[in-house]
């Protein structure tokens, strides 16, 4: 996938718009690229984008576990698991999950703060419209799940 950097914009990080396939959907995702630069979009950060754009259905049954048992906790926590609760319905398999999901953003951070590759998918979702989902990857391993907030 080509990305052309050129539409980006500076705003205490870079920011610009891609068509991202993930899951059978298309979406146009939110991009943002941590950087103190204004003039230039890190090399390493263009790469890491490039890269994950060009493979992120291969991240997708990694994506899907990591959030069922964020899933599964959170309604654990708020008592869901013991009722019946629409807006946290029984989830019974990681496809399942990722039907409840739409990307909207990827942050790469910094990849200086960090001892290998990093970056960050951003969902809504429908048992959280309020929160959304995180999930942030160093190494090609997801190492957070949570809000939307850690992943931003």
């Amino acid at each position: 996938m080509n990305i052309d950097f050129e539409n980006y914009e500076y705003d205490d990080a870079w920011f610009g718009k891609e068509e991202v396939s993930f899951n059978g959907h298309t979406y146009d995702v939110d991009v943002q690229i941590d950087s103190d630069d204004e003039d230039t979009i890190p090399e390493d950060a263009k790469e890491v984008l490039s890269d994950l754009l060009n493979d992120l259905e291969n991240y997708t049954s990694k994506i899907a576990d990591s959030i069922l048992e964020y899933y599964n906790d959170r309604r654990d926590e708020l008592g869901y698991s013991d009722e019946e609760n629409p807006d946290y319905p029984e989830v019974d398999s990681a496809e399942e999950i990722l039907d409840t999901l739409t990307l909207i953003g990827i942050t790469i951070p910094e990849q200086d703060d960090y001892d290998d590759t990093a970056f960050s998918l951003v969902f809504d979702c429908t048992w959280d419209k309020e929160n959304g989902v995180g999930v942030c990857f160093e190494g090609g391993e997801v190492e957070d799940v949570g809000f939307q907030g850690i992943a931003l």
